[in-house]
């Protein structure tokens, strides 16, 4: 008994270490405010569907159009463009591209990376730059679940039951 004590209690502790914490990050949303994440997002926990291409804009814009339809009474997810890593010369042009393309309502909640591109790619765990990533960040900016990739029902679900055990407090890490 005592051998399992010990193994449960070296698992919690080593559970704790691990927990990823999301510094504070400087973006612009499409209505030209500029805010650190996630300090300055006002609904917590907060929710970043993040896209490092321009191709990666179908599987964000599906996940964010779920999420919306899924708590039409929440807050709508932050989508997230990073930028940094397209040539300077280009990046108006897109910022308009996307300005005419979300709609004025979702303009608050769409950010805008210029900067620190490395660390977003850290924590979402940057492999494919075509894919859709997403992070939960908690009310401590702990970072509490992460997924990639296209939706499926699978990480529909397991995204809706994170974002559950956030809002009640309840600690995981996935």
């Amino acid at each position: 008994m005592r051998k399992v004590i010990t193994i449960y209690a070296t698992l919690v502790v080593v559970g704790f270490a691990q927990a990823e914490v999301m510094p504070q990050l400087p973006v612009e949303t499409l209505s030209g405010e500029t805010l650190l994440v996630p300090a300055q997002s006002p609904a917590m926990p907060s929710l970043f569907v993040i896209g490092f291409s321009k191709k990666s804009r179908s599987q964000t814009s599906q996940w964010a159009r779920r999420l919306e339809s899924a708590d039409p009474t929440g807050d709508p997810p932050y989508e997230v463009a990073v930028l940094e890593d397209l040539p300077t010369f280009l990046r108006g042009l897109v910022l308009r591209t996307i300005r005419n393309a979300v709609p004025a309502r979702l303009h608050k909640r769409f950010l805008i990376v210029s900067e620190k591109a490395d660390v977003w790619k850290r924590l979402a765990r940057f492999v494919d730059p075509d894919a859709a990533y997403l992070l939960l960040i908690g009310p401590g900016g702990e970072l509490v679940w992460r997924t990639q990739g296209i939706l499926t029902e699978e990480n529909f679900h397991a995204l809706l039951q994170a974002l559950r055990a956030a809002r009640s407090g309840a600690s995981g890490h996935y």
